[in-house]
């Protein structure tokens, strides 16, 4: 208690803030989707959001998530930090898959 008063909040501890991490990606199925499929961000690579769209439906459907609206889809990808442009092709998100962390 005394280390509490004299620190003025709790102390955060790595595992309580990586289960809170984790349980925030399950619960969302586009950043799990994102997780799952391996994606990260990229400055100069990028896929059209319809595509990709079409790609987190189907993983919906075979993992037997909820989906959501595509405007709802784009709206998490800006939330989650994930660089949303419209350029000539029509909207874009700036990402890449990997495979074990490693870009291909």
């Amino acid at each position: 208690l005394d280390r509490l008063l004299a620190q003025g909040n709790f102390t955060e501890c790595a595992s309580s803030k990586a289960a809170v991490e984790r349980y925030r990606i399950e619960s969302d199925s586009v950043l799990l989707f994102l997780d799952e499929n391996e994606y990260v961000r990229d400055a100069h690579a990028c896929e059209t959001i319809p595509e990709l769209y079409n790609a987190y439906r189907e993983f919906c459907n075979m993992d037997g998530c909820k989906w959501v609206m595509k405007k709802n889809f784009k709206e998490r990808l800006i939330n989650a930090n994930y660089n949303v442009r419209r350029i000539n092709r029509g909207w874009v998100v700036y990402l890449k898959k990997t495979e074990n962390g490693i870009p291909f």
